[in-house]
């Protein structure tokens, strides 16, 4: 059985106005993708959050993608919260969204924990995440013309250091796959909890504007 996304709950339709929004706001690209692949894209942080706060961000970030050639894998990273591990994949599965299926890359995910074995296989570390979720409806309208064709590999970073970091990117560089990297990056952290009190009044007002800022 699939993995279900979050974007399964809010159905197609309301997903794909949401997208088509994005493109076509007066703040967004103003326009879909152009069919062609004359670009490459090694790389791109775009907002890990629901789309009715960041599909315009999400917008110009996968045009973009859209007119780059296509790579052998999308390794897309999320950032894990809950979990104790350093990397986590999630290899048990493809993923389903409500544009149809996302093929896992599991020779290459397992590739990879032998190269790397910092990088656990956990569903655990996956459950009631949604970094990686939010991405994938955009990363399948992007390449509608192709969908037998993405492979994902999905990553969650946790209590890493940075130099397992610069490691874990290192192995990645070295692959011989042609891959594109996709961060799904969260807007602003707020609390003692998460080490970050920026400001103490107005802090709506505050974070709202600091999300802005970021997409």
């Amino acid at each position: 059985m699939n993995r279900k996304t979050c974007d399964l709950k809010i159905g197609f339709s309301a997903i794909n106005k949401l997208i088509l929004e994005g493109f076509y706001s007066r703040a967004g690209p103003g326009e879909l993708p152009v069919d062609k692949r004359d670009k490459i894209l090694h790389g791109m942080i775009v907002p890990g959050y629901s789309y009715g706060s960041s599909s315009i961000a999400l917008a110009w970030a996968y045009k973009e993608l859209a007119e780059s050639q296509l790579p052998d894998v999308y390794i897309i990273l999320g950032r894990d919260i809950f979990s104790k591990n350093m990397f986590s994949t999630y290899l048990f599965s493809h993923w389903e969204t409500c544009f149809g299926v996302v093929k896992v890359d599991e020779n290459y995910g397992r590739e990879l924990i032998k190269l790397f074995p910092l990088v656990r296989n956990s569903a655990e570390a996956f459950k009631d995440n949604t970094f990686i979720d939010w991405q994938l409806p955009m990363l399948q309208f992007s390449n509608k013309n192709s969908l037998d064709r993405i492979y994902i590999l999905p990553i969650l970073v946790g209590n890493a250091t940075y130099e397992d970091i610069c490691s874990f990117a290192d192995v990645v560089s070295d692959s011989s796959k042609n891959i594109c990297v996709i961060a799904s990056a969260n807007l602003t952290y707020y609390g003692k909890g998460h080490d970050a009190v920026p400001f103490v009044y107005g802090v709506k007002h505050g974070i709202a504007l600091k999300d802005q800022e970021f997409l």
